[in-house]
């Protein structure tokens, strides 16, 4: 266990791979792990991340893979344009299994990219990402942060969510702050011609609030995508109470929201 405003994270860079077990940190001002240019893949397991500026990043130039079970990322801050939890870059099929996001805040930047709990953000082709039995609780967004998930990948990339609960998590877009549209208290995502498919999860009493001056076509309070070719399936799902309080017409608004062109092929399954 380490703690302290003194204590600065650990920092991994150039490994070929490893396992981070059973770590406990908190108060780490400039974040608790950061695992840079891995060529091998990476766990972190059984970790506990407390009031700090983030919890995990990882970056690679590689078609290195992160898997991330059994972690808590509570009270996690950033205003960085990075998220408070877990944020990848340049890694293949990151999987997140049993984590508990909660209570985690971003005022970030940069609202196409990236997110309060989880952002994948790839220039490596390779499988969808995936959460599993992961909980999102009480995680907001302020400004120009898309959601608690956002994934902006590759191409070949896309999102699978199986058994996870979003539950009361918001967006907030103040004045001033319109630009880079996205918003969404839960998924966001750009480009997964994957697709997006979620399976046995609940959404609920999450909440959208738009007091912004100018319109914003791309909100919602579950889905929200931009102009991409791919499939939506959410099966045997539930959705309770998720909201949006709006000052502006936003145009698409909604529970889910997708801004199509008349070229593109894409359907949303709800079943």
């Amino acid at each position: 266990s380490l703690a302290g405003s003194c204590w600065l994270g650990t920092s991994a860079d150039d490994v070929a791979g490893g396992v981070l077990e059973s770590l406990v940190l908190t108060n780490c001002t400039k974040g608790c792990v950061s695992i840079a240019a891995s060529t091998g893949d990476f766990t972190v397991t059984g970790c506990r991340f407390f009031d700090s500026a983030f919890g995990v990043r990882a970056s690679s130039s590689t078609k290195s893979r992160l898997t991330v079970t059994n972690c808590l990322f509570e009270g996690l801050k950033t205003t960085d344009n990075g998220s408070a939890g877990v944020m990848v870059s340049g890694c293949v099929r990151p999987v997140l299994i049993q984590c508990l996001f909660r209570r985690n805040s971003s005022g970030s930047q940069d609202g196409t990219s990236v997110s309060t709990c989880f952002t994948h953000a790839t220039s490596v082709a390779g499988d969808a990402a995936v959460l599993r039995d992961c909980q999102f609780v009480d995680n907001s967004g302020f400004d120009r942060c898309a959601g608690s998930v956002v994934q902006n990948p590759t191409a070949a990339a896309g999102l699978r969510v199986y058994g996870c609960t979003f539950l009361r998590n918001s967006c907030t877009m103040r004045p001033g702050n319109e630009t880079n549209g996205q918003r969404c208290p839960c998924l966001s995502v750009r480009n997964p011609a994957g697709g997006v498919y979620a399976y046995d999860s609940y959404f609920g009493y999450n909440t959208l609030t738009n007091t912004a001056t100018v319109q914003n076509p791309q909100t919602a309070s579950v889905l929200v995508c931009n102009s991409i070719d791919g499939n939506f399936m959410f099966v045997n799902c539930t959705f309770e109470h998720n909201r949006i309080w709006s000052t502006k017409d936003s145009g698409m608004i909604g529970t889910f929201n997708r801004h199509l062109s008349g070229t593109e092929r894409q359907h949303l399954m709800v079943v």
